[in-house]
């Protein structure tokens, strides 16, 4: 776990991107892509760490989110 391996591109058209190469602090808890500070992404829940591309799909994010607006909603009725 040495550099950064996530891609980075410029824009859109942009089809090669090029190699982040910072250095690697954490791994992704999906894909196991190593990742540096400014790529990765803590799930409030767990405390896993992910890369942009998979923290989308991560189930607790949409659950602590979904948990978190009906604690709001109970609350605001009281």
């Amino acid at each position: 776990m040495n550099t950064c391996g996530l891609t980075l591109v410029r824009n859109s058209a942009d089809p090669d991107g090029f190699q982040c190469g910072a250095k690697a602090e954490a791994v992704c808890g999906d894909c196991g892509t190593p990742m540096c500070n400014l790529h990765t992404e803590e799930c409030d829940f767990c405390q896993r760490f992910f890369c942009v591309g998979c923290v989308g799909f991560h189930r607790h994010s949409k659950e602590i989110a979904s948990v978190f607006e009906s604690e709001k909603r109970k609350q605001q009725a009281s």
